[in-house]
């Protein structure tokens, strides 16, 4: 077979997805194929587009989408959020690595909403990490992000991980002796703002806090924390940047391509189109 087709069984419309045949937009290689980023976007935003219907269909989730690639971004947050039946066409040989990817997806800490019809329902707070080597420029892409998206009128939230031990509280400060007391939170609250301390265990899930503090949030900005689980923007600076991190959806680098991924340079405002797309239409279908 020379050429693969993305098909929407909606309309009947195909577009070419892979072939053997090199080309300028087929920019992503695998095996004898050249695969189209922009049509694997297309398909991801095609699935996401239909998270009212009671059944969603996949054929397949194959060796780019276990490398997090191809229709991979869709899948995780489908199989956080969807309601319905959802059908992955998966080859018996790729199986066990699918299902030890996959078995977990659909445990996410989910967060209330209000639903359409005056009920609640759970859907996923939308989140992003930005992850790289220190000094990579995450705290400046972040801020660039932030910019970008309250000028569009959405509502961004931002978290700072950190692996250090850092002093938060002011030390026999009133709400620092309230924290010791035991009241988790303690709350500050001034006529300019408001500060929420929270005391953390060891291990604790980072859902928790998404769902309790960004609730109202469209989109909460997390830098660091490359270990969670979630989508993740890396500032790339080498190859070896790649390694061991999972849930890559796009890269920023100085040459604004990659083989395997999306990428972009820094500052193209480009990327919140992405993040709008592959991200932030999760919660506006199920809205």
């Amino acid at each position: 077979k020379k050429e693969y087709f993305l098909e929407d069984l909606n309309s009947g419309k195909q577009y070419l997805l892979a072939s053997k045949t090199p080309h300028p937009s087929r920019t992503i290689r695998y095996g004898s194929y050249y695969f189209d980023p922009e049509i694997f976007e297309l398909g991801n935003q095609l699935l996401l587009d239909n998270l009212n219907n009671d059944l969603l269909v996949l054929d397949e989730f194959g060796p780019l989408e276990l490398r997090g690639q191809g229709f991979r971004p869709a899948v995780d947050l489908i199989l956080r959020a969807y309601r319905g039946i959802f059908l992955l066409a998966v080859r018996p040989s790729l199986f066990s690595d699918t299902y030890e990817i996959l078995k977990n997806r659909n445990k996410t800490k989910l967060s209330p909403t209000s639903g359409g019809n005056g009920g609640s329902r759970m859907i996923p707070v939308p989140h992003v990490h930005i992850v790289g080597q220190k000094k990579s420029g995450k705290t400046a892409l972040l801020e660039f992000l932030v910019t970008g998206f309250t000028r569009r009128g959405y509502r961004v939230g931002t978290l700072k991980h950190s692996s250090h031990q850092h002093p938060l509280d002011k030390s026999g400060s009133d709400s620092d002796r309230f924290s010791r007391a035991g009241a988790n939170p303690s709350v500050f609250m001034t006529p300019n703002g408001v500060a929420i301390f929270y005391r953390s265990e060891p291990g604790e899930n980072l859902n928790r806090y998404l769902s309790q503090l960004f609730s109202d949030c469209d989109l909460v900005l997390i830098e660091a924390f490359s270990q969670a689980e979630g989508p993740k923007i890396l500032i790339q600076k080498d190859e070896n940047d790649l390694k061991e991190l999972d849930d890559i959806i796009a890269v920023v680098n100085n040459d604004g391509y990659h083989p395997d991924y999306t990428a972009f340079r820094p500052g193209d405002s480009k990327i919140i189109d992405f993040i709008i797309r592959t991200i932030l239409s999760l919660r506006e279908n199920n809205q």
